[in-house]
């Protein structure tokens, strides 16, 4: 349409569309990466057993006494939350629900260095200082 005249490339809809279409690129990347997954490690069928073992173990998580792990691990599953009158909704990939449910453990949390590590950098080979 840009290139027919119909549309400005700076048209807002136009960038509506193309961020829409990335999002759906990024969504279909995830998936084929968690087939090429199940394919390499072999089918690990997700049955009710399973379902409740992740349940409980993401109950546990989320009922941790650190805020910081809390909402680590929420942010694996939910990426949005509407909020109405009557009722919350959350909102998140479906993909990640069942990769997660398919492993016999919770996934690391992302951006978290787990606290009980005292020594994360022992060669003091990254951003180190001039010792004294």
């Amino acid at each position: 349409m840009v290139s027919k005249g119909l549309m400005d490339q700076d048209d807002p809809q136009l960038k509506d569309l193309l961020s829409d279409l990335k999002t759906q690129r990024s969504v279909a990347a995830d998936e084929i990466s968690l087939l090429e997954t199940i394919q390499k490690i072999g089918s690990r069928v997700i049955t009710p057993e399973r379902v409740e073992r992740f349940a409980g173990l993401l109950r546990k998580a989320l009922a941790s006494d650190d805020p910081a792990f809390r909402k680590a691990y929420l942010r694996l599953f939910v990426d949005t939350v509407a909020v109405d009158d009557t009722e919350i909704r959350l909102h998140g990939r479906t993909m990640n629900l069942a990769k997660a449910a398919s492993l016999d453990e919770l996934p690391v949390a992302a951006d978290m260095v787990p606290s009980f590590v005292r020594e994360w950098r022992p060669r003091r080979d990254s951003n180190s200082r001039p010792q004294d």
